[in-house]
């Protein structure tokens, strides 16, 4: 028997105890996912299975966040001017542009991600940038 396997067959038996679940309950729950009768029957990949869906089922189905891209998606129709909103920041020496751009689309706008911006809302966001360049540019001459 592999190690991996012995760690999965322990993690089974531990997120069991963990749920409350005794050793008839761990069988019948294994039988009814896999169709099998005991842990030694299970491939590998059932294993696995088993191992995610009961883990899944200790943190009561609740998957960790998953940060989406917020320069791909959204409106096709304001692509372009998500680019030219993130080439304004970075002509301007930010970091961050992406931060930068969803600030500003929140406190203008109220939305949190600047791709759900309309054309309009975008262009209006894009002269914002342009006026702050500005005004950076006077002050340090």
């Amino acid at each position: 028997m592999a190690a991996a396997q012995k760690n999965r067959y322990g993690a089974v038996y531990g997120l069991a105890k963990g749920l409350g679940m005794d050793r008839e309950s761990l069988h019948e729950y294994i039988y009814r996912e896999t169709g099998r009768a005991s842990l030694t029957e299970l491939t590998d990949p059932e294993l696995r299975r088993l191992v995610v869906s009961m883990g899944r089922m200790k943190d009561g189905g609740q998957r960790a966040p998953r940060r989406k891209r917020t320069d791909t998606g959204g409106n096709p129709e304001t692509a372009a001017l998500r680019r030219k909103l993130y080439a304004l920041c970075r002509e301007m020496g930010r970091a961050e542009p992406e931060k930068v751009v969803n600030g500003l689309a929140r406190r203008m706008f109220g939305v949190e991600r600047q791709e759900w911006l309309t054309a309009a809302q975008c262009q209006k966001l894009a002269e914002a940038l342009k006026a702050m360049a500005r005004r950076e540019a006077a002050h340090e001459a």
